[in-house]
């Protein structure tokens, strides 16, 4: 069987992930992966819950239906349906970015994660 055209991308995105998470503790403990379906675009959404639960994200991604481009979609989880993972139309409009490259977007998606999960040490690295 072949996979939905934009799950292709979805996965490459997701092993980096996991390669590059590998062994941290912080996201083995608060984040978890769920699925992500808009209509014709497929992928996954990432639930990161933050030490405090006050700043918890999800982060759903895909290959976008019109082009061969990832989209990425990262808000507030409160801001995403329970049951679908569709974004609000505000997250959808204001929080949505485009990558071309497999790991740039994995690249975003890791420090989103980060920035919740160890915030301080985030801060450290990217100064």
């Amino acid at each position: 069987m072949k996979k939905h055209y934009s799950l292709v991308h979805a996965d490459k995105i997701m092993a980096i992930l996991k390669k590059e998470m590998r062994g941290i503790k912080s996201v083995k403990d608060n984040a978890s992966i769920e699925v992500w379906a808009n209509c014709r675009e497929q992928g996954y959404c990432i639930k990161v819950n933050s030490p405090d639960y006050k700043t918890d994200i999800a982060i759903c991604f895909a290959q976008q239906r019109s082009s061969d481009a990832i989209v990425v979609i990262a808000g507030p989880s409160r801001e995403f349906d329970n049951q679908t993972n569709q974004p609000s139309d505000k997250v959808w409009g204001d929080n949505r970015r485009h990558f071309s490259v497999d790991i740039e977007a994995a690249k975003f998606i890791a420090r989103k994660i980060m920035m919740v999960v160890e915030p301080v040490a985030t801060v450290i690295m990217e100064s």
